[in-house]
């Protein structure tokens, strides 16, 4: 899976978003980092995210 676009669904919290979208960089026992997409270049970029706070990762396929 990594090298994928995949999709991180979060455990669902109180005001959170609920998923992003981006590149699997790393994926272990800590979390996963993740190349996140967005339309504004500012808005992407590496993003760590604990495995705690990981519901599903859905594999989206290889990246372009």
């Amino acid at each position: 899976m990594i090298g994928n676009r995949v999709k991180v669904i979060f455990v669902p919290t109180h005001n959170d978003a609920h998923s992003i979208v981006g590149t699997l960089h790393k994926l272990d026992g800590a979390g996963a980092i993740i190349w996140r997409e967005n339309t504004l270049p500012e808005g992407q970029g590496n993003v760590f995210i604990p495995m705690h706070r990981i519901h599903e990762i859905v594999d989206l396929g290889r990246a372009p």
